[in-house]
């Protein structure tokens, strides 16, 4: 009965803590399927980066004993200790002396319960600061095609300057073509990438001066053709839909994404994932990796941590987020979780970036 209590109270912060926590739409478009999500026994992982063709297949002379000689797909590849991320904090007596919320403030206070508790609420935050974390790493792999780490370190997937690009006329009302922009970056990224393009994801203020544009407006009153239909949709893993547009051979869902994370700045600042005056160009089933590393927890805290009786809440899985806890005489006891997370691109070309549209 106690141990039952324990895990109600302990979910019951979890539920509280996660309630709203907003998705991350970055991040969730790596480790789509399986076979795209990674988990290693080591500190480092193999990073590769696939680049793919479309040639045809060359005749032969017959006769002539020999075949068109063909190359494997090219993919560069690099070895990379996945950076650590280790969060915990101090649950100490005095916290568990007082009254939790919702309780009887006339009744005494069950430190179990109180422990579940506190643990919980602890360490479903620790994991969202993780999770921003890897939403910051796919924002960066997006835009730049470069992760850089709050340590400085780094991990460069050579992303072509050709699917970087600033638009030769800034988009304002009366100038610029975004239009024209847009298409000439997906002749690039197909081309390149070898797959259509189907997903725009604007910073917010590249929508406003997108769709504020006199030649956008045209375009879609075009007569007895719709070209595209720009309404606002649901909100999708933390990004608003406004709906579809048809350019040349492509077809795009349109997105708007404003998520934020704050610096560690006083007061703090808000930073949006996607910088304000960009626009991420990909395909949604091009192939990107989610791969975590091996994390530094031993065994034995590991342990700990079940043999009070935690529950593998849902943002804890085993070789991604991992919980820990141990003593820490004699007035605390840390919770805390880690993580080794990567975001790869591994189908690099197969998306692009415009950048300082306005």
């Amino acid at each position: 009965m106690a141990d039952k209590l324990f895990k109600h109270y302990m979910m019951a912060a979890y539920d509280e803590s996660i309630l709203a926590q907003p998705p991350m739409f970055l991040s969730n478009l790596f480790g789509k399927n399986p076979s795209e999500l990674y988990l290693s026994e080591t500190e480092k992982i193999d990073v590769d980066v696939i680049r793919d063709s479309r040639e045809l297949a060359v005749d032969v002379t017959r006769g002539g004993a020999a075949g068109n000689k063909n190359e494997s797909n090219r993919f560069t590849a690099h070895e990379y200790q996945v950076p650590l991320y280790w969060e915990e904090a101090a649950i100490t007596a005095a916290m568990l002396n007082k009254r939790l919320p919702g309780f009887d403030p006339f009744q005494p206070v069950d430190r179990m319960q109180a422990l579940a508790y506190h643990a919980a609420k602890i360490q479903a935050k620790q994991a969202l600061k993780i999770r921003r974390a890897m939403e910051y790493q796919a924002a960066q792999a997006f835009l730049t095609g470069k992760i850089t780490l709050v340590n400085s370190d780094s991990l460069d997937f050579k992303k072509k300057a050709t699917h970087h690009v600033t638009p030769g006329t800034k988009w304002a009302p009366t100038t610029g073509t975004p239009i024209a922009d847009i298409q000439a970056l997906a002749d690039v990224v197909f081309h390149d990438g070898k797959m259509k393009p189907d997903t725009l994801i604007f910073g917010a203020t590249a929508f406003t001066v997108f769709i504020g544009n006199d030649k956008v407006l045209a375009y879609l009153n075009t007569r007895y053709v719709e070209p595209g239909r720009l309404a606002p949709g649901d909100v999708v893993q933390g990004a608003k839909l406004w709906g579809r547009l048809t350019i040349g051979q492509y077809v795009f869902d349109i997105y708007i994404y404003d998520e934020f994370y704050e610096t560690t700045a006083v007061p703090p600042v808000a930073t949006p994932y996607v910088t304000t005056d960009s626009m991420i160009m990909l395909n949604r089933a091009a192939r990107l990796v989610k791969a975590f590393g091996a994390v530094e927890i031993l065994p034995q805290f590991q342990e700990e941590y079940r043999r009070l009786g935690m529950p593998m809440v849902p943002e804890f899985q085993p070789g991604q987020i991992t919980p820990f806890a141990y003593e820490k005489p004699p007035a605390a006891l840390m919770a805390g979780v880690q993580s080794a997370p990567v975001m790869i691109p591994t189908a690099i070309d197969t998306f692009g970036d415009l950048y300082n549209v306005d």
